[in-house]
């Protein structure tokens, strides 16, 4: 009988961040299954595990798409959940500071996004919560100076004109994805391309919703934003789009 040597890997994390790695294991499970691999989820109380195996001989077809999504969670997950625990003041739940804090995550993102990567791939079991806090400080460092911007202009934050701007000169410091976007309204989802090409939505975004269209156009960074279907968009999502993108935007009813 042959013996068969196996990669294992574990991911813990707080049951709280359960939709993330919930995320997780839907985008890894067709891959795992094209590998002859398992991927599953356990519950506990207080946490959240993911444990899935391969081959060993597939272990470097799976470890880098595995790694890079973790960098991904720790990015959009842990570093903005970092930003608000740290604001002075108060989140009002709407399209501008949604976008405004979509903004400081996509900061820097890509290094970030690299250097987590560099940390995470020496390990084959790894507690979330305990990564960031002790593995991650530099980084930690990097998002107090985001606080700090957020925390002494929050007056803007709070006046339309004055956000518009900060947020202006946030978008004008990220690096464009893509130098156009076209966006085009299929079957009750907002579809994004760029020279034809349909791209992967941003982590965890769907697009059902024009919040989620909002923040995955600033996720992107595009120079230029082509909406098709215009009239699929309400009023102030559409003033939104034209106050922050201004002439890099063109909406065809």
């Amino acid at each position: 009988m042959e013996n068969v040597e196996f990669w294992e890997f574990e991911l813990i994390c707080d049951i709280s961040k359960r939709y993330a790695i919930e995320y997780l294991e839907n985008k890894l499970k067709l891959l795992i299954k094209n590998h002859n691999g398992v991927v599953v989820t356990n519950y506990s109380k207080n946490t959240i595990t993911l444990v899935l195996g391969v081959k060993s001989g597939l272990k470097m077809a799976v470890k880098p798409y595995l790694y890079s999504m973790i960098a991904d969670v720790i990015v959009n997950v842990y570093k903005l959940d970092y930003l608000r625990s740290h604001f002075d003041f108060k989140l009002k739940d709407d399209l501008l500071l949604k976008s405004f804090l979509k903004g400081l995550v996509c900061f820097d993102s890509d290094f970030e996004n690299q250097i987590i990567y560099t940390k995470l791939i020496n390990f084959d079991k790894i507690n979330l919560e305990a990564f960031v806090d002790f593995r991650l400080k530099f980084l930690k460092a990097k998002w107090d100076d985001l606080v700090s911007l957020a925390n002494d202009n929050y007056l803007y934050l709070l006046s339309g004109g004055n956000f518009f701007e900060l947020m202006k000169f946030l978008l004008s410091n990220l690096e464009s994805k893509v130098d156009t976007l076209e966006v085009k309204f299929d079957r009750g989802v907002f579809q994004l391309a760029s020279g034809g090409e349909i791209l992967d939505l941003p982590f965890m975004a769907n697009n059902k919703n024009q919040e989620d269209l909002v923040s995955s156009i600033v996720s992107l960074s595009p120079k230029f934003i082509t909406i098709f279907d215009g009239k699929n968009l309400n009023q102030e999502v559409e003033t939104f789009l034209h106050k922050l993108f201004e002439n890099r935007l063109k909406i065809v009813k």
